[in-house]
């Protein structure tokens, strides 16, 4: 994790956020971690992340292109594919759930909301049926791991502190956690 911290040089809460939800199994397992330390580079150095869509890069920039909070999805479902509010909520309930259930009426659910999606960016929004396709691809996946923001932002906070206080406190930092793990409060 600090590798992944130092190669992509967070320079914002909601950078090192982002940070906190890639570096789990399935994004790294996806290599997330390197495209999204690549694509930062690039974009910094006057290559720009390209999208789609508008609304795509409206919800998407601040992860220079990639998904990594369950709002990202839920947004993208609710602007881009005519989703309401609760419709986006259940879409994220079905597909965080994906791996826990299989029976036919849960794989049904995850087609018809695949189909209902694409349909959508493709007669709402203008999108290419191909890559309406593609951007579900990614959601479909990153569902099965997402953090949503607020669970993110929280552990980035703690980490920043942890951070901090190691760097310039680094006996007391170190005592206090020895305490903590002997179960210890003195």
């Amino acid at each position: 994790a600090r590798n992944f911290c130092m190669r992509a040089k967070p320079r914002t809460l909601e950078e090192l956020a982002t940070i906190t939800a890639i570096y789990r199994p399935g994004p790294l397992a996806a290599k997330v971690d390197k495209k999204y330390v690549r694509t930062k580079r690039e974009a910094e150095n006057g290559n720009p992340v390209r999208y789609d869509h508008p609304v795509i890069e409206e919800i998407l920039s601040e992860t220079y292109g990639f998904i990594s909070f369950q709002e990202q999805f839920m947004l993208l479902a609710q602007k881009l594919a005519g989703f309401d509010k609760g419709e986006s909520d259940k879409m994220r309930k079905t597909l965080v759930k994906k791996s826990l259930d299989s029976n036919a009426a849960k794989v049904q659910e995850r087609i018809d909301l695949r189909k209902k999606f694409v349909n959508g960016a493709v007669d709402l929004s203008g999108m290419k049926r191909d890559r309406a396709e593609s951007l579900y691809e990614p959601i479909e996946y990153f569902s099965g791991y997402g953090f949503n923001k607020s669970h993110a932002v929280s552990y980035a906070i703690d980490s920043y502190y942890s951070a901090w206080l190691h760097t310039y406190y680094e006996k007391e930092w170190l005592a206090t956690c020895l305490q903590t793990q002997n179960g210890t409060n003195k």
